[in-house]
């Protein structure tokens, strides 16, 4: 096989072609095609590798919990955690739907991430839906200049098992937290979760909105 004319060897580098040019890639037995080098600038990179070194059971089942190594770049390349032990799962409820995935990484050991505080659990949002990955970076952004709660987050580059998953948005986890959503329940403080419908809880943890929208009551424990 070659690229552009120049024979496929191990350990051949990327930075031996031209970015943003085209080469025609010739397979012996398969049809050609054209393959293009892309480098993303100012963007963190996610590296996470998993036990099995494949992501087909955390696909087949949401839930399912898969041990994990995690290596986080700054955007200059430099190392923001190295070699993290922890989990990934999917997450979301239509979002779950979309050919790319959204994610929880669980940390076995809280890390402060991009200066968004210490924890141990994160998310990688897909906006599978939105083909500009703005709307959720300018709502949170907006929310926080105007002094309501809402995720720290940055722009992150995914690699699973080295094959790359495309532009995620690496955010805090909103939860009822020290750190993070802070809420006084005896204040009459409540969290809660927009779900698809209202069977996903027992129903004295579900609301409705004045517009029939379920939503359910995740803090305090017992509203």
């Amino acid at each position: 096989a070659d690229i552009g004319g120049y024979t496929m060897t191990d350990g051949m580098h990327c930075g031996d072609f031209s970015l943003d040019t085209d080469y025609a890639v010739s397979i012996p037995g398969k049809e050609s095609f054209t393959l293009r080098f892309c480098r993303s600038a100012n963007v963190a990179t996610v590296h996470i590798d998993t036990a099995s070194d494949k992501m087909d059971r955390i696909h087949e089942d949401q839930e399912y919990e898969e041990y994990a190594t995690v290596r986080i770049l700054r955007q200059d390349g430099t190392a923001e955690c190295y070699g993290e032990a922890g989990t990934l799962n999917g997450r979301g409820n239509t979002t779950w739907n979309y050919p790319k995935k959204p994610y929880v990484i669980k940390l076995t050991e809280g890390r402060d991430l991009f200066g968004m505080g210490t924890a141990t659990d994160w998310v990688l949002l897909a906006n599978a839906a939105d083909g500009s990955h703005l709307n959720n970076k300018i709502i949170y952004d907006m929310a926080r200049q105007t002094g309501l709660w809402a995720p720290g987050c940055v722009y992150a580059d995914l690699y699973l098992n080295g094959h790359y998953a495309g532009l995620y948005l690496l955010t805090e986890k909103a939860e009822a937290a020290e750190g993070r959503l802070e809420l006084d329940p005896a204040a009459g403080d409540f969290f809660c979760e927009f779900r698809a419908a209202e069977e996903e809880a027992e129903q004295s943890r579900c609301v409705t909105t004045d517009r029939g929208r379920p939503a359910v009551i995740l803090t305090p424990e017992y509203p």
